[in-house]
């Protein structure tokens, strides 16, 4: 994988649903507004857990959904890759919908290695919701580590059209036009994203300080 490669935390989009408050009783919104409300991914796993175990069929499979795709990240946060994905795609057949589940799949099968199930992923995820930044920045990651520069540099460019000034999404561009040898056009989008606050990653800080010259 590249050094632009996704970050995890970064890249999934975390629900946070909220339910009528359970008056102290420990039944699924107590548990799950507990998972929501935890900061250790450990802790939010076993409310979350709690809070599956204790949903009612008469609550809907909506609010399940949330939960397995809450926990899902909360795997991917301490890199049980196998889990999150397991939740993840519980979710999705609990809502065959759930284009933020298909994206965040696709993060976790990218941190595995598996590139055609990201990238499989994201088109899922894309075809759902359009509006996705994210799928469409994530799948950019993905086509560059291929190889596929034009690709990546449409998706970017895609990313940076649906949410005008993403840094991330620029930088990654940036590079993808390195790569390419379009120094000028990658340089620009160094500048854009510097402005937008985005920090150098360590390991591809040799390209700002090539292409800055």
């Amino acid at each position: 994988m590249s050094g632009i490669g996704i970050a995890f935390l970064s890249s999934v989009i975390a629900l946070n649903v909220f339910f009528p408050l359970s008056g102290g009783k420990k039944d699924f919104n107590y548990w799950f507004q507990k998972g929501i409300s935890a900061e250790k991914s450990d802790d939010k796993i076993e409310y979350f857990t709690e809070a599956i175990k204790s949903w009612e069929v008469s609550s809907g499979v909506g609010i399940k959904a949330e939960a397995y795709y809450n926990r899902g990240v909360a795997y991917g946060m301490r890199t049980s890759y196998n889990d999150a994905i397991n939740d993840f795609s519980e979710a999705i057949k609990l809502n065959l919908k759930y284009a933020e589940s298909y994206a965040a799949r696709g993060n976790v099968y990218y941190c595995k290695g598996s590139l055609d199930n990201a990238v499989y992923d994201y088109n899922r995820a894309i075809e759902l919701n359009p509006n996705l930044a994210g799928a469409y920045n994530n799948r950019g990651i993905v086509y560059d580590d291929k190889s596929m520069y034009n690709e990546a540099i449409s998706d970017y460019t895609r990313a940076i059209m649906l949410k005008p000034g993403y840094a991330k999404a620029y930088r990654n561009r940036g590079v993808s036009y390195y790569k390419k040898g379009f120094l000028t056009e990658a340089k620009r989008d160094f500048e854009t994203a510097k402005q937008e606050g985005l920090i150098t990653i360590s390991n591809t800080a040799s390209l700002d300080t090539e292409i800055m010259k």
